[in-house]
């Protein structure tokens, strides 16, 4: 990438590609099965293998997302990052140097400043975090791993960080780049896979380039395992400023950009390179017949066709490129033209990741045809020819989503949702405040698309709040706990005494058991989470996935048959939950879930359960799947 400014409205095409370059690439069936599993959006473009597309999300479709209205939103500093949802909570980072966790329902759980890298010659001087958050385990433990922005050590050195996903607190800094910040910057995202961090290097700015560099990091320690240089040794340029992309089989697919001036020659720049996952050694490469100046790929993007795995990207000269996975020095497959070329992202916008759902690539960018501002269109992946076209009022810039049905793209002022089929639009969403400008690209998970903007807005669409129907269970049906009403009884007595009834005994009141008392065990990942509607002000969520929530002290009088009438939240699907008494045998109880993204509205549930007199304990727990949201018991 050649010199240029960072302008808050007229950002860089770096920062541009920091939310919106990156690679994609997939195995169509292992890709089915990484994005079914659950249906969250755990890392820029949904997986470790960048597809983009979110099987798993079936409370939204093409039927119902004409009803979407934002649900919530919240204001910090600009966003150029894609937000992430994982386990009921969206993570993203923002200009003003935070790192912000939500429940998708609003509720704010923490924020951590990580800084911003300053460089008087850009323009804004100062950047926050830009790039998307990674979010995945260590052991039980969940992390959230954050590359480019604010993280810059005392030595000067760029950082990759760990944080805590449910405090914030950092875990690990790590620096990264061979250069001092801010020269070495992170654009791209980190991807998490295989128990290790990958994150590419390029420069801020250009403000000098540095040499393009993609290093793998130990994801518990922070260690530094593997380190490719694109560039050689002594040389600058060919920086890795979109997000790496890892298979199924051991590969790592990254873009490069422009070289620099190097006396050996810069033979990766211009490129798609294919690296060994283990020891990040080249396997492939294919470089692209461009113009010399600042004609970067954005990211690539893999998909399958006909069973052959392909790869493939977008550059700044207009046209995507498809290549064969491990065969890339055989060239390409088929090249179509997207957009006119052009080197700044405002212009032409020729930087955006596709999305592949199993059918269709989907590729959006600038003008081209009768679109004179930007587009969006379907191809066959076999071929490169163009199904439907769609035109958008302004170049799209950050990344391709897609969900069955449905397919999203921002662009200037407006968040579109298209029809995989047709391109027909379906919905279009307007922020109207001042500076409106999407440049992240959006995600959908749990029944909402969170989207953020450069004016600092997070947005988080959903459908609106159906009539709460009547729980079921798949308990036995309850029953009263206190004894037959017995009907009063008339005594006949003599004349001069008064006629009394006998009184009706009154059922003695429900205890009530809050999910977050410190006398609970909240454990294996469960934890409290504020929640407007819940008693007190709380809940327990994450139970299920080895989370478990148990009540310790829940105490009767006397042994016998009680009616437990559970409060919970559930915003998305039907879930479920086992729940043992005293160590017995789980029970299975079906809670409904409204499927409209609110995670504050508190439901009931009624079942019949056997208590010891005294003290008992009741766990809740799934194994395999999410239970619901948990804010209190009673008896």
């Amino acid at each position: 990438m050649k010199r240029r400014k960072l302008v808050l409205l007229s950002i860089s095409l770096v920062l541009l590609l920091a939310m919106c370059g990156a690679l994609f690439l997939a195995n169509v069936s292992h890709q089915s099965a990484s994005a079914a599993a659950m249906d969250d959006w755990p890392t820029y473009l949904n997986n470790a293998q960048s597809t983009g597309y979110n099987a798993a999300e079936t409370t939204l479709t093409a039927a119902n997302v004409a009803g979407l209205s934002v649900q919530w939103s919240q204001h910090s500093g600009s966003v150029s990052a894609q937000p992430v949802v994982s386990h009921g909570v969206v993570y993203w980072g923002s200009w003003d140097g935070n790192e912000y966790a939500y429940t998708i329902s609003g509720q704010k759980l923490w924020q951590t400043q990580l800084g911003q890298t300053s460089d008087a010659g850009c323009d804004p001087p100062h950047i926050g975090v830009s790039s998307t958050a990674s979010v995945g385990n260590i052991g039980s433990n969940p992390v959230v791993f954050v590359g480019g922005g604010g993280n810059v050590s005392a030595d000067g050195h760029d950082q990759l960080v760990a944080l805590n996903a449910n405090t914030g607190a950092v875990i690990w800094r790590t620096d990264i780049g061979t250069s001092p910040a801010p020269a070495s910057y992170q654009y791209g995202s980190p991807v998490f896979a295989n128990g290790s961090v990958y994150i590419g290097i390029s420069s801020l700015c250009d403000q000098p380039l540095v040499q393009g560099q993609l290093v793998k990091v130990d994801a518990a320690t922070g260690a530094i395992q593997a380190t490719f240089n694109a560039a050689p040794a002594g040389c600058i340029g060919a920086g890795i400023w979109s997000t790496p992309a890892v298979t199924s089989d051991g590969h790592v697919y990254v873009s490069t950009g422009n070289p620099g001036s190097c006396a050996a020659g810069e033979p990766l720049a211009f490129s798609v390179v294919e690296l060994n996952a283990s020891n990040l050694s080249v396997v492939g490469q294919w470089r692209a017949n461009v113009p010399s100046g600042d004609y970067d790929f954005a990211g690539v993007t893999t998909f399958s066709a006909g069973g052959t795995n392909m790869v493939g990207a977008i550059n700044k000269d207009g046209i995507f490129y498809a290549l064969r996975q491990n065969d890339l020095a055989a060239g390409t497959v088929w090249q179509t033209r997207i957009a006119a070329a052009n080197q700044g992202p405002q212009g032409g916008g020729n930087i955006a990741p596709a999305a592949f759902d199993g059918t269709n690539l989907y590729v959006a960018s600038g003008k081209q045809g009768s679109c004179t501002r930007g587009n969006v269109v379907a191809l066959n992946p076999a071929t490169g020819a163009v199904i439907w076209q769609h035109c958008v009022n302004g170049p799209v810039l950050g990344a391709v989503s897609a969900f069955p049905g449905v397919v999203i793209a921002v662009c200037a002022n407006t968040v579109n949702l298209l029809s995989s089929a047709s391109g027909q639009s379906l919905f279009t969403y307007t922020d109207t405040h001042s500076g409106s400008l999407f440049w992240g690209g959006p995600s959908v998970a749990e029944g909402m698309i969170f989207a953020g903007n450069q004016d600092g807005y997070l947005f988080a669409l959903g459908l609106a709040a159906p009539p709460t129907p009547t729980p079921t269970s798949t308990a036995v049906t309850a029953t009263p706990t206190t004894p037959p009403t017995p009907t009063p009884t008339m005594t006949s007595t003599p004349t001069s005494t008064p006629v009394t009834a006998t009184p009706t005994p009154t059922p003695p009141s429900a205890t009530s058991y809050e999910a977050e008392s410190s006398a609970n065990t909240i454990a294996g990942g469960a934890r409290v989470a504020t929640c407007s509607g819940c008693s007190g002000g709380h809940k327990v969520g994450f139970v299920g996935h080895g989370g478990t929530l148990k009540f310790n002290n829940v105490t009767v009088s006397s042994a016998g048959t009680y009616t437990l009438t559970i409060y919970y939240v559930d915003g998305g699907a039907n879930r479920t939950a086992g729940m043992s008494i005293n160590g017995g045998t789980a029970v299975i109880n079906t809670y409904h879930g409204t499927g409209n993204g609110n995670w504050n509205a508190v439901q009931t549930l009624k079942v019949t359960v056997k208590l010891n007199a005294g003290s008992n304990t009741i766990l809740f727990s799934n194994a395999t799947a999410w239970a619901p949201d948990f804010d209190r018991i009673t008896v």
